[in-house]
């Protein structure tokens, strides 16, 4: 759209064309930004997701759950929780 925008007559009109006039047509920029931002959304909600998870294991610890009753509920081990848990404290540096 930039580039019809800028050029002569018979550009503009080529673009019209093709996309219509007064048309919103997304440019490839916009559109990778877009692809970013929904990814990142996406990212963010299973962040969210697994936070939730560790934050209940936790909870059942605190509450004296044994770990063969919290892996058989989670299907998340110790090695698991460990792993997670430093995820998410990288995540929340790497946002700070």
């Amino acid at each position: 759209m930039y580039l019809w925008a800028t050029q002569d007559g018979t550009a503009r009109r080529f673009g019209e064309a093709v996309s219509g006039p007064g048309s919103d047509m997304t440019t490839y920029a916009e559109e990778l930004i877009q692809e970013g931002e929904r990814k990142g959304r996406q990212a963010g909600r299973l962040e969210g997701h697994l936070k939730g998870k560790v934050d209940t294991i936790e909870d059942l610890l605190r509450a004296g759950v044994e770990w063969p009753v919290i892996e058989a509920a989670t299907g998340i081990d110790r090695h698991t929780l460990h792993t997670l848990k430093q995820r998410i404290e990288g995540t929340d540096h790497a946002q700070a």
